[in-house]
C-alpha cells in the first residue's frame, strides 16, 4: 500500500476563506467570511505536524490579516480554528531562498 499524506481538507465554508498569495515569499495574507468572526486560531505547521506560527485572531468579516512567516521554503498546512470548534485546514506553498 502506498503512503498517503495530507495536505488540506476543505470543510463547509472553506471556498470563503481567502489565502493570498499562495504559493508565498513571505507574508501571507488571510481573508474569512463572516461565520468566522469573532476569536480565530491561526496555526502554520510543517508537514509532520511541528507548528512554525500561532496567532489568535479577533477576526472582523472581510477584513485582511497579514502574518509575516520566517520559515524556510517548502509545503505547510495553515489551519483556522474558530472558538465553536470549527476547523478548516489548507495548504500554503513558500519559497523565500531559505532552504535547509
Amino acid at each position: 500500500m502506498e503512503p498517503c499524506i495530507l495536505i488540506g481538507v476543505a470543510e463547509s465554508g472553506a471556498e470563503a476563506i481567502s489565502v493570498y498569495p499562495n504559493p508565498t515569499t513571505g507574508a501571507l495574507s488571510l481573508r474569512l467570511p463572516a461565520s468566522m468572526t469573532g476569536v480565530v486560531s491561526v496555526q502554520l505547521a510543517e508537514l509532520n505536524g511541528r507548528v512554525v506560527l500561532t496567532e489568535r485572531i479577533n477576526a472582523v468579516a472581510g477584513v485582511p490579516y497579514r502574518f509575516n512567516l520566517n520559515v524556510n521554503d517548502g509545503t505547510y498546512v495553515l489551519h483556522v480554528r474558530t472558538a465553536a470548534g470549527s476547523e478548516t485546514m489548507m495548504p500554503v506553498l513558500v519559497s523565500v531562498g531559505q532552504s535547509e
